[in-house]
């Protein structure tokens, strides 16, 4: 993390607390008043971000998805894996929540299985 001070005793007297809750909290409410300056790199980002990321991620291979339907008709979980490189529990999930969401319709059992616009 990379951290710029514009009082340096503001960061000592709120890294007193081992907490990373209450440090993170007393860090954005010295920042809000402008004592402090945070910069906050990709790899330092608390869990909820890396969830969102991880949400995005899902999100772009479900729009693959429902644009490779639009352009061949139909797609399969083989097809699907090839297309994004998920492994074979994910692909199906990741259909199924399209069916789910009322965008792709299923058809057939298993490895047979063909999802097309619903």
């Amino acid at each position: 993390m990379t951290v710029s001070l514009a009082i340096s005793v503001a960061l000592s007297d709120i890294s007193s607390d081992t907490s990373s809750d209450t440090l993170y909290e007393k860090r954005a409410a010295c920042a809000k008043i402008g004592l402090l300056k945070i910069t906050i790199h990709e790899d330092t980002l608390p869990e909820v971000v890396v969830r969102d990321r991880r949400a995005e991620q899902v999100e772009k291979r479900l729009i693959q998805a429902l644009q490779y339907v639009q352009e061949h008709g139909f797609i399969t979980n083989g097809i699907y894996r090839q297309l994004t490189g998920v492994t074979d529990r994910t692909a199906h999930r990741d259909l199924e929540k399209l069916v789910e969401r009322g965008r792709l319709k299923g058809s057939g059992q298993r490895a047979a299985r063909r999802y097309v616009l619903a």
